[in-house]
């Protein structure tokens, strides 16, 4: 690839094409090979009965859909080499063709907080994410259904602020093995303490992370308790609150489901 006409008309194919499960999946591997600064930026493929885990080189491995780094790899956005040995094993690269489109795609999301939230936004609406955290993904998806709806209505505020609430909780209990807690940064805290596979360097952001969703609970418990909060004489939730809330509430689902558990 290059950066001439032909190439941002490949671009713009590829992009169209790909799966967006597949999109998702390249860009999760992007970001793990601009946060990997070890001399192995790899990413180790096996397959096994229970299907096949990709090991990435900073976040752990995990169950992928090898058909989409297939697709990945026949689009030119992968480099694959065998494994050579018994173990039924890939290595996958980010090549300077992988940067290159991957900037490419960025730039097309316009400014860096749409970027987040572009990314965000199409990572829970995967398949994968509903997959593993089915609950999370039902309460989001009717959260954001619900944002079209008039912030008039104090019911509809209500139900959103539960719905983001849940949404949280259920993820925090998928991560964490246990069953919904009523505090999900506490519980997400406790767990952390004892998780061996947060590397050293993540612990301080792992921890901040938890402090960050207990504050997206109080702001999600506020909307879902809108009535008590006008009668005690607090301001209503407007249009841009609820948004935000939902929007600051699907990244915590996100970064939650990115920590390494295996």
């Amino acid at each position: 690839m290059n950066t001439g006409t032909g190439s941002l008309k490949y671009y713009s194919t590829v992009a169209e094409r790909l799966d967006s499960d597949a999109m998702q999946l390249f860009l999760e591997m992007v970001d793990d090979h601009r946060s990997d600064d070890s001399n192995d930026q790899r990413f180790l493929g096996l397959r096994t009965g229970a299907g096949y885990l990709l090991r990435f080189p900073v976040s752990g491995q995990r169950p992928v859909n090898s058909g989409h780094l297939a697709d990945l790899v026949g689009y030119r956005l992968l480099r694959r080499t065998r494994g050579s040995g018994r173990l039924r094993s890939d290595f996958y690269e980010i090549t300077s063709e992988s940067l290159a489109f991957w900037r490419w795609y960025m730039d097309q999301a316009g400014s860096p907080v749409a970027e987040v939230e572009t990314t965000v936004l199409r990572f829970l609406d995967a398949e994968q994410f509903a997959s593993q955290h089915g609950g999370a993904a039902h309460h989001l998806r009717q959260a954001f259904d619900l944002l079209g709806e008039s912030a008039s209505s104090i019911q509809i505020v209500s139900e959103i602020g539960d719905h983001l609430r849940k949404a949280v909780m259920d993820v925090v209990a998928d991560v964490t093995g246990g069953t919904r807690p009523e505090s999900p940064g506490q519980a997400l805290r406790d767990w952390l303490d004892g998780h061996d596979q947060i590397q050293e360097r993540q612990a301080e952001a792992a921890a901040l992370l938890a402090d960050y969703v207990q504050q997206i609970v109080k702001l999600d418990h506020r909307l879902n308790h809108m009535r008590d909060e006008l009668s005690k004489g607090e301001p209503p939730a407007d249009n841009e609150e609820i948004r935000r809330a939902a929007f600051l509430t699907a990244l915590a689902c996100y970064e939650i489901s990115r920590l390494p558990r295996g």
